[in-house]
Parts: structure tokens; sequence; C-alpha cells
């Protein structure tokens, strides 16, 4: 009798405990008492501690720079060998760790590469390491697996790159052929991902969930434009050209991902995303749990990131308004399981809408007020390990910005069709990238607020009346004006309405909202205006609107 069984799954957390215990055999080995596992980015100019022993011995700083003379990590990229350092008998070099007698450093090659080393420390000056232990099976066999499995995660490192690089190319294309659907994947993804969370998906799964989601339309590159932006309902033989897109994203990934184990699947994620689960959907008409639940949980989020926005023929919807249409298409279009989960989520998102959560990559904006200057940039906040980095395309920030003179860090954060503020710390700077070192994300959307006076109508909804008001402070969320006329205050406490503004550019929005607060100082008396159900595209143009006027305000002071 043949008795088969399933290989374990060796995902992130499974990795790392193996290393865990090998880096421990070492320091057994070598009478060590403390060591970690050190990765050396693309450049070479940072290592990144991605395990250590005991967990404390980090004290919360998880890079380190190979920036100076005196740094021992940039003599190991020079030699390529262990180096062993003593400190009792050294002054030239400063150790890692603060109050270590003895360091050793132990390079790892992978390839060819080196890609990072395995830091051992001692505080009693008793390290075991001579030419016998050099010599030690034991010893080279526990480097070799150490080797290998970071090299591993080189090489995944090394493909998602490559990846994220395809992406911002591709991201260029769609731009041209579909401007408000830039940032949509984006969205899609952060909505996927918590309820991928919600149901226990595990973390490689998780993974390629995040990049289906980011990649999910990408074959509208190949849809006509005129199509794809019509704003009358399709024809069949346009609708029929617009369902190809799914097989055409299969196409373009298909090669992108297959060369990583973990995430092959997402070509074929992409695939089946308009699969429906009473079978009615496309492109192969799958039914129920045929679909894989990975599509289904793209399914719900992807109808979800739709309604919430808004297009030239059709209005946003409120979150109330999609947990109802959700409900109603439980076991039709949308998968129990995964709605359940898409509606608790929802439920959660009424109360809090202000965290940047474990998205791997967001659209960002960053303003750097340096003391003579300010450098504003549009990129992609992008999560590795532990840290944030925010990468552009456009500006070399290694020849543009000096860490040195750098006042103050800002980014303004799109995620779920919502705008997070957050104050950060510069830690390095690299070409077009930066290393942040701390991301603090301000309370709440109102906290993105600018003093501006501008003239603007609110308009009664009933009776309809157009009533000329003073805005002078604007936030993401909210508006406060005056009213002049004494006999116009008394019908607008309260009412819903529609706030038309007009901005110094001469461009006009219209924001609806309600009026939910009113307070009189003097002879005036000031209005709070809530918006309400803002229409994505109206949003986009208002965040526009205030971050070139924010751009403005931090340049005359600059001046």
């Amino acid at each position: 009798m043949l008795t088969y069984r399933e290989l374990p799954s060796i995902n992130v957390d499974v990795s790392l405990k193996i290393l865990k215990k090998k880096l421990s055999q070492i320091l057994d080995l070598t009478n060590c008492e403390s060591g970690r596992l050190m990765f050396f980015n693309a450049y070479q100019t940072y290592a990144t501690c991605i395990l250590s022993i005991p967990e404390d011995s980090l004290n919360c700083n998880k890079l380190f720079l190979i920036d100076s003379n005196k740094s021992i990590l940039k003599k190991i990229l020079e030699k390529r060998e262990i180096i062993i350092a003593d400190f009792e008998n050294e002054n030239i070099y400063s150790p890692l760790t603060d109050g270590a007698k003895v360091e050793v450093y132990i390079p790892v090659i992978f390839k060819e590469s080196l890609i990072g080393c395995i830091y051992l420390s001692s505080f009693e000056n008793k390290v075991d390491i001579d030419d016998n232990m050099l010599l030690n099976y034991e010893f080279i066999s526990l480097i070799i697996a150490i080797s290998m499995n970071l090299g591993l995660n080189f090489d995944k490192e090394n493909e998602v790159n490559k990846i994220l690089n395809n992406l911002m190319i591709l991201n260029k294309i769609l731009k041209e052929k579909q401007p408000y659907m830039i940032n949509r994947g984006y969205n899609l993804a952060s909505w996927v991902m918590e309820v991928a969370e919600k149901l226990g998906i595990d973390n490689n799964k998780k993974e390629a969930l995040y990049f289906a989601s980011i990649f999910l339309d990408i074959g509208n590159i190949f849809i006509d434009a005129n199509i794809l932006n019509k704003k009358d309902k399709l024809t069949e033989e346009e609708y029929e050209a617009v369902k190809k897109h799914v097989e055409y994203g299969f196409f373009i990934t298909h090669d992108l991902f297959t060369s990583i184990e973990t995430l092959k699947d997402v070509p074929y994620f992409i695939k089946h995303h308009h699969e429906r689960y009473d079978g009615k959907g496309y492109p192969d008409g799958l039914k129920g749990e045929e679909i894989p639940l990975e599509c289904r949980i793209i399914a719900v989020a992807d109808a979800v990131t739709s309604m919430l926005s808004e297009r030239a023929y059709k209005k946003a919807k409120s979150i109330n308004e999609i947990i109802l249409e959700i409900n109603l298409n439980i076991g039709k279009q949308f998968d129990p399981v995964a709605a359940d989960a898409m509606i608790q989520v929802l439920c959660k998102k009424l109360s809090t809408f202000n965290q940047i959560g474990n998205e791997l990559m967001l659209p960002a904006s960053i303003v750097i007020n340096t003391e003579k200057r300010m450098i504003t940039d549009d990129g992609f906040l992008i999560k590795e390990g532990d840290k944030h980095i925010f990468k552009s395309t456009n500006i070399d920030f290694g020849k543009e910005v000096d860490i040195a003179k750098v006042l103050t860090t800002s980014l303004f954060i799109e995620k779920q069709q919502n705008l997070i503020e957050a104050e950060v710390k510069i830690r390095y700077i690299e070409d077009y990238t930066i290393v942040i070192d701390e991301v603090k994300v301000k309370d709440s959307s109102d906290s993105f607020s600018i003093i501006w006076n501008l003239n603007a109508k609110f308009i009664k909804i009933n009776p309809v009346e157009a009533i000329d008001v003073n805005i002078f402070k604007i936030s993401a969320a909210s508006t406060t004006f005056m009213v002049f006329d004494v006999e116009k205050r008394k019908h607008i406490k309260g009412e819903i309405g529609i706030l038309q503004i007009e901005f110094d550019d001469k461009t006009t929005i219209k924001i609806p909202g309600k009026i939910v607060f009113s307070t009189t100082v003097g002879d005036h008396e000031y209005f709070k205006f809530h918006f309400v159900n803002i229409p994505e595209s109206t949003r986009d143009e208002l965040y526009r609107e205030m971050f070139r006027k924010q751009i403005e305000i931090r340049r005359q002071m600059l001046k």
C-alpha cells in the first residue's frame, strides 16, 4: 500500500523559526551571547536585521547604515571574509552593540553575491572561533543552511522589485487610457487584505492576493480607450471587448509571477475575478467553490471599490448602501463567506478610516521642507519588512535633498478612497528612494486643514435656494464658512445641501453635505458643513486643490 502526505508549507513564519534555530546553534558553538541575521539592500548602503537573539537586543533599531569608515559592516563588504573584532584591543572601529567586547561578522554569500552577514557578539570575551572551529562540520553546515535560506529570500526580493518596477511602468500606460483608474488597484488591495485577514488566509496567499489586486485590471491597456471611458451604456460588442481584459491580464502577469512559487497563482486570480458564485460570470462560468476562494474575496472587494467610486454614468454609494447591496447579492454574485467578512470590515470602517496598515504599496505624495526650499513629489509608499520607503520615479532625492537640512517631512497617502496625512522622519536617502524611520499618522482627516478664504454658494435642497457664503477654513472632511446675510442665516441651520466652491484657479467643485454646527462670535455667525457621500472624482479634485494650496503656503513661508 502506498500512503501519500502533502509536503508542509514553508511560509515566512516557518522560515524564520528555522533561521532562529540555526542562529541559536551557532551561538552555542561559539560561546557568544547574542546574534543577528543581517540582510544588505541592493546598493549595499544599509543592512536590515531580520532576526535577533535575544529578541530585545535590537532596542527597536532594525536598520544599520553602512556609511562610516568605522563600520565593520563596510569592511565585510570590502573583504568578504569572516571578521573577528576584539574591542579590548581595538579603538578604530565601533561595535555594533554597545558594550560588546568581541564581535564576529560572517559573510553570507549566495550565487557569488554578498547578500548579508551573520553577526555574533559577546560581553565576556570568551568567543570560541579558531582554525578548528572554521573546519568544524556542524559550524560549516549551519552557515550553509543560513546562506541558502537567506538566498531564497534574496532571490524573491529581487523578483518582487522587478515586479514593482514593471508595475510603475504599466501604471503610466494605464494612466493615459484611464486616469481615474490609476489608484483603484491599491484601494482594492486594502479591502482585499482586510477581508483575507478576517478569514485567516495565510501570509503567502495574502501576498498573492495583494499583487493580484493591484494588477487586477492591467489587461485594460489592450482595450480601446474610447470604450473604457464611454459614458453611455456599452453595446453588446463593446462589452465583449471589455470582458477580454481578464485574459489579457492573465498573459501580462503570467511571465512576471510564475517564477515565484508563492505568487504563481496571481495570474489565475486575475483571470477569474469576474466569475460569479451563481455561475453567471466570465470567462469560464465557474460556480460556487469551483471558483478559488481568493477570487471570491477579490470579487466582493472589487464590487465595493466600484460602488465607492463615482463615474460619469453612476453615483458613488454610501457604506450603508453598499452593505445592503452585498446582502442582496449573497449566493448570487458573492460567496456567502467572503461577503460576510466584507460586511464586517465595512461596519468597522464606519468608525475608523485613518490607519496605513500592512499594505505592500500605496500611492502617496511627499512634502519635504528644508532650510531653504520645499520639495514635493508623487510616488509610492512601500513596506519592506518593518520599515517603509518612499519611492519616486521623478526626483533623485540623493542629489536634491541634504538630509541634515530637512526640517519636516509629510506624507499624504491614499487608501480605500480616503486621504491619510502622516508626519515622517527620514532615516536615509538613496537616489530615488527615501528610507523612513517613523510614520506618525494624524488623528483624523479633519487634521488635514487649511485656512483659506474662498467664495462659495450653499444650495439648499428644499426649497431650492442659493446662498452666498464665505469659506475661511477647509479640510478633507468639512469646511467652516460665514453667511453675511442675517436673514439667510436663520433658514440654513441643520440643512442638507450642496456647497459649490470656487477655488483660486477658477475650478468649481460641488460637494454634498450637511450643516452640523453653528456659533456666533461678535457680529459673525459661523457654520460647520460636513461632507457626506463625497464622490471619488470630487474628492480627488478637492485633494488636488488643497495640496496645491498647501504647497503655495509653505513656499511663501520659506521666502
